[in-house]
């Protein structure tokens, strides 16, 4: 990611219409925008339609996995819309951190696993970093890019 964190205006709303309007006012502002997403809806609206260029929390669009594969939250038609769009996923590491129930944070890693195998697949631009919010990150570097190795392990 070539912007530090506070360069990024960082959009982080459940609601549909403050979302958009949130949206709208940074396109006035020429700002690069990092987008938490909370559903498929805003999902796609963040991938197609809006002019943000980094996506986050796509591993926990839907809530509950089916029986039989893991719901990752993207798949390969919208990857292939990121990828011509030029739109980067992001993972965190603050996110896997944050999961206090161990079945929740293997839940994760598995659809942050098979989110990146989608995204090397359709050679889409990938981040991993500690979003966290606050300016400075307590995690130590090293303990982000074992993540990185972990995430991307094919």
């Amino acid at each position: 990611m070539e912007e530090s964190l506070q360069d990024l205006q960082f959009i982080d709303e459940r609601d549909w219409k403050k979302f958009l309007r949130i949206l709208e006012r940074t396109k006035r502002q020429k700002k690069s925008v990092l987008v938490r997403v909370h559903d498929e809806k805003q999902l796609v609206h963040a991938i197609e339609k809006s002019h943000c260029k980094y996506i986050l929390g796509s591993e926990k669009v839907h809530h509950k996995d089916s029986v039989h594969y893991v719901r990752s939250g993207l798949d390969l038609g919208i990857l292939r819309t990121a990828k011509r769009r030029g739109k980067t996923i992001c993972f965190s590491f603050c996110d896997f951190t944050k999961e206090s129930k161990i079945n929740l944070a293997g839940r994760l890693l598995a659809r942050m696993k098979q989110s990146m195998a989608l995204c090397r697949k359709e050679k889409v631009d990938v981040e991993v970093r500690c979003f966290c919010g606050s300016s400075k990150c307590e995690h130590d570097p090293k303990q982000i890019k074992s993540f990185e190795r972990v995430v991307c392990k094919r």
